[in-house]
């Protein structure tokens, strides 16, 4: 047994490093050089890190040693940006803040030698080349020499998983390779070294493979291991980046778990016998879900001056695509000796009194857990709103359907927590929802308020990519936090909403301890709202000491603003109204604010009618409404003309298209404008039951559309006729575009409709969108009720098509039950939006008369012209019964030619109509 009462060694792990790539010179050396400030005040959890040269620390994944009164640093030298790591570095500090750079203690310049069986080295023979990860170093009293301890590799992949063991007489001087090898031939990956204060016994504990840990005794030099006594830990539990401490006779480990370069759940577990591989207690978890962004890499402990013990948790921050900018988190680690167990807290900021030695900790509470929580509830039944801030924030298996969180299932969402009162806010931290392996980035805001009305923006992370934790620091007095999400996205591939991970575990609102009370809110008379005439605001405080302070344009009241002594009038328009009380021997308050909006009694608020509208390709823009039912300040409902703004719309069917229009006073309404065609006798949305655009369509058909559900099982009329879940399944969206939903074909089965048509000549045309990126060769096909393929297509669809259509066409002569089907022809298994049957309308000598007529009985057609063009119909009608085509036809352009040489005795109305009837018979005279 040695002893080792001199011995004080921390020592350290990092992550797994699975990946290999390189980002250009110029950001590497961006790495070396930065012109930030060096003195700390804080550690700066989880940013940047300068030394005392201003330079970004490279000690990642590093190891701890105190000695000679100076606290040392190792780790890797990631400098150049790539996931080699080609050095060890050295730094030493006298306050755990700012940090001097030492040396480069081992590299390829310092030890240039190859790695041999005879002749261990860094140097593979065979790639030239070499990877040196996790670097720890301790001193080992009795041979009076530093070892070092590090994972190498070739530089080209992780195959060789081996273990390197170096030593020197001083800390920052030559160190001579003893071992490059594996132990007692296993693998050797993540890895730390652990050395018994009491005992003297040294350890180290390595993830020998993707199953299992292994503890091995060191020698008693400490430049080996002793594999006959070695023994697996956790085994098939995949656990890696072990970090372990001893504090008051107890071992205690903290192991990550594996999920490439994205965090997860830290657990930790604790034994009274190193030595004894069955005492090890059950994991347990420690830190949040993602332990707060990072991978443990070590345990510190930390003796104030009165002697007492303290713990840091040290940790990697890893960013896979920039590596070298890759950051550290330390955290205060609190062991309860006599319920054996581990928590941490995040605590940016924290630091040790130079004085007393003792870890000052961040002077703020977390003032949310169990308060009220606002939003949209039970999206997923059993994922609540109120567990965002249940004071539960671990997630040991990420897959688990017990995990309590709110789960939605769209963006955005937003959650409010109801703080009950004002406080002082420092920051939020966020612990969204994992799924190791698979994970996803939020996109989002945090907002203040203190009337949950008006609200100011405290953190903007819109453009966040970091997944798991994040944490906000905020400012200003306010009783309610809200969060906007505004994206939540893959963060593989930076697509879509990643709806499995959509959700929160926790939100945890900090407010800074004051030692003086919060003056309590001004208060109004009238809220902030819109209002139909002039008003006369008052305030008031419960505080009758209280100095009111306020604004009208917006700005933030201070002292130097307008002291409030009457009441406040307002005048036409909007005015944000911001006031603040401040009470001798108490805080300013926080800020009230109200926004009013007065408006002119008939002024325009809202629309009261539907905004969305189904027109024809042929109508265009003609087919809008002219008047929109509105609702006034005073609460009136009427009716008001609007101007549509049509220039850059689209009105091809089959589409939605949004639209605005402006009506009095320059109110502005946005509308959908859904285009379908004049001659539509169906439109089938595949798999809805409800349908805003099916909705519009048959509100502008009407009887003509002869469906009046969206879809349905076919039922001797109409439908489709596959099974559910043996030939066809459904796409569902929150989105309203047509494309965007409808059916997906089993394997090798086809997606069929059965439709009851009448004689006629119609054109059927489908809808498609590749919602999962795949490519389909498919066949779009009319069947009649004898197997006669009445028309047919083939296409091809892929992850570009996102409103593709094609048509049929085709004529009964008598009705029949048609087969409208969507076959493979190759590739994936076809899928179909939608269906829009359309049938021609046969226009006839009759019905043209009969409209002629019409318009004569309102007065649209003068009597002189409609005994003119009534007589060419007659002369037409009489050729045509005599098969004279030629004749019958001249006839009707004779008609055509009238109507539009006599527009002063024929309104356009008609003019217009009787023109697009004529012509089309005339069309189908031809034919």
């Amino acid at each position: 047994m040695k002893d080792l009462k001199a011995k004080k060694i921390f020592l350290s792990t990092v992550l797994m490093l699975m990946f290999s790539g390189i980002v250009p010179i110029s950001i590497a050396a961006s790495l070396a050089t930065s012109s930030a400030t060096t003195n700390y005040q804080g550690v700066p959890v989880g940013e940047i890190w300068n030394d005392t040269d201003g330079n970004h620390i490279q000690a990642h994944g590093g190891g701890f040693l105190e000695y000679d009164g100076w606290y040392y640093w190792i780790g890797e030298d990631k400098s150049d940006n790539t996931h080699d790591t080609h050095g060890a570095n050295l730094y030493r500090s006298k306050d755990l803040l700012n940090w001097e750079f030492v040396k480069t203690i081992l590299s390829d310049e310092t030890n240039p030698g190859e790695n041999t069986d005879e002749s261990p080295g860094l140097v593979d023979p065979e790639t030239g080349n070499f990877n040196m990860e996790r670097p720890k170093l301790i001193y080992d009293e009795d041979s009076e020499k530093f070892v070092l301890f590090a994972h190498w590799e070739n530089g080209e992949n992780y195959t060789a998983s081996q273990l390197l063991i170096a030593s020197s007489d001083t800390i920052d001087g030559h160190y001579t390779i003893h071992h490059n090898f594996r132990p007692g031939g296993f693998t050797s990956r993540d890895f730390n070294v652990f050395q018994d204060p009491d005992t003297g016994e040294g350890y180290l504990i390595s993830t020998q493979d993707h199953e299992n840990m292994r503890v091995y005794p060191l020698t008693e030099d400490s430049t080996n291991v002793v594999v006959d006594e070695s023994y697996l830990l956790f085994t098939g539990q995949r656990r890696e980046a072990p970090a372990l401490i001893k504090a008051n006779g107890i071992y205690y480990i903290i192991t990550s778990g594996q999920s490439g370069w994205y965090p997860n759940q830290a657990m930790y577990s604790y034994t009274t016998d190193i030595s004894n591989p069955e005492g090890w207690a059950k994991l347990q978890p420690v830190g949040n879900n993602t332990t707060f962004y990072s991978q443990p890499t070590n345990i510190m402990e930390v003796k104030a001056k009165d002697g007492s013990s303290q713990y840091v948790y040290m940790g990697d921050r890893w960013k896979p695509d920039s590596i070298g900018f890759s950051t550290y988190v330390w955290l205060p680690l609190e062991i309860n000796h006599e319920t054996k167990t581990m928590t941490m807290e995040y605590e940016p900021g924290w630091y040790m009194d130079s004085d007393t030695g003792k870890f000052v900790h961040p002077n703020v509470t977390n003032v949310s857990e169990g308060k009220p929580v606002f939003g949209e509830d039970n999206v997923i039944e059993g994922k609540l709103l109120r567990y965002i801030n249940d004071g539960h924030y671990f997630e040991p298996d990420t897959w688990s359907p017990d995990t309590k969180y709110y789960q939605q299932n769209k963006v955005p969402w937003s959650a409010t927590i109801d703080l009950e009162k004002v406080y002082d806010l420092a920051r939020v931290d966020f612990s969204f929802k994992q799924f190791n392996g698979s994970e996803a980035y939020y996109q989002y805001t945090v907002q203040g308020s203190n009337n949950n009305k008006d609200w100011t923006l405290l953190a903007d992370e819109s453009q966040n990519k970091m997944t798991g934790f994040k944490s906000n620091q905020l400012e200003g007095k306010y009783r309610y936090v809200k969060i906007d999400v505004t994206a939540v996205k893959n963060a593989h591939n930076d697509n879509s909403t990643a709806s499995w991970e959509n959700g929160l575990l926790e939100m945890q609102v900090y407010a800074n301890n004051l030692d003086r009370e919060i003056a309590a809110l001004p208060v109004v008379n009238k809220e902030g709202e819109t209002y139909p005439s002039e008003q006369s605001i008052t305030l008031t405080s419960p505080d009758s000491n209280a100095r009111i302070y306020y604004t009208t344009d917006g700005s933030e009241p201070t002292e130097n603003s307008t002291l409030y002594e009457e009441p406040i009038a307002l005048t036409y328009g909007e005015t944000t109204l911001k006031a603040v009380s401040y009470v001798d021997g108490e805080e300013s308050s926080g800020i009230l604010t109200e926004t009013y909006n007065l408006i002119e009694p008939d002024t325009i608020v809202s629309v009261v009618g539907p905004t969305e509208f189904a027109v024809t390709a042929d109508e265009g823009a003609s087919g809008l409404p002219e008047t929109l039912e509105v609702k006034n300040a005073i609460g009136e409902t009427v009716t008001e003309s609007v101007n549509w703004l049509t220039n850059d719309i689209d009105f091809t069917p089959y589409h939605s298209e949004k639209i605005t229009g402006t009506m009095a006073d320059g109110f502005e309404v946005t509308a959908t404008v859904d285009v379908i065609n004049q001659d539509t006798n169906y439109f089938i949305h595949g798999a809805a039951t409800e349908d805003p655009f099916f909705q519009a369509v048959k509100k502008r058909l009407g009887d003509q559309l002869i469906n009046n559900v969206p879809d349905q099982e076919y039922d001797g009329n109409w439908g489709y006729t596959g099974i559910i879940g043996t030939d066809i399944g459904s796409r569902t969206s929150d989105s309203t575009n047509i494309y965007d939903s409808g059916w997906w074909a089993h394997a090798d089965k086809s997606i069929d409709y059965k439709i009851n048509l009448e004689p006629g000549k119609y054109t059927v045309i489908s809808g498609y969108k590749e919602w999962w990126g795949a490519t389909r060769n498919m066949k779009f096909s009319a069947i009649d009720s004898t197997g006669h393929v009445l028309d047919s297509v083939e296409f091809t669809t892929n992850k570009d098509t996102k409103a593709h259509q094609e048509r049929l066409q085709f004529e009964l002569e008598q009705a029949d039950d048609v087969q409208i089907s969507v076959s493979k022809v190759g590739g994936s298994d076809p899928v179909l939006a939608w269906l829009a049957v359309e049938r021609e309308e046969m226009i006839s000598i009759d019905s043209l008369r009969m409209a002629l007529s019409d318009y004569v009985k309102s007065e649209e057609i003068a009597k002189p012209s409609y005994k003119i063009l009534n007589n060419r119909l007659t002369v037409a009608e009489k050729h045509y019964e005599k098969n004279k085509w030629n004749q019958a036809i001249k006839s009707l352009e004779d008609f055509l030619k009238h109507l539009n040489n006599n527009a002063d005795n024929i309104s356009s109305e008609a003019q217009e109509d009787l023109k697009k009837y004529s012509e089309k018979l005339i069309e189908q005279w031809k034919e």
